[in-house]
């Protein structure tokens, strides 16, 4: 549910800014990914990523508290691109 301005600058200081990230702000894709949370009264997407490619999760993170593999996530979607 963050901005697309961070997930630029994420993907800018991984290096990997070829790689398109879906903003969510109204928390519709959380909803659908059944990732939509709540922290103190207010929505929040849990730590989670999916990887998509032809309109079918290919891969998911479903993190809760835990930092990301990044590299595990970008070397995943590296090798699903065109």
């Amino acid at each position: 549910m963050d901005s697309h301005w961070s997930h630029r600058a994420w993907a800018e200081a991984l290096g990997v800014s070829s790689i398109p990230l879906l903003s969510d702000r109204l928390g519709e894709a959380a909803t659908a990914f059944g990732v939509l949370g709540d922290a103190d009264g207010m929505p929040r997407a849990e730590r989670s990523a999916f990887l998509v490619a032809d309109d079918t999760v290919r891969t998911s993170w479903l993190l809760g508290r835990e930092l990301p593999d990044v590299d595990a996530i970008v070397a995943a979607a590296s090798s699903s691109s065109p």
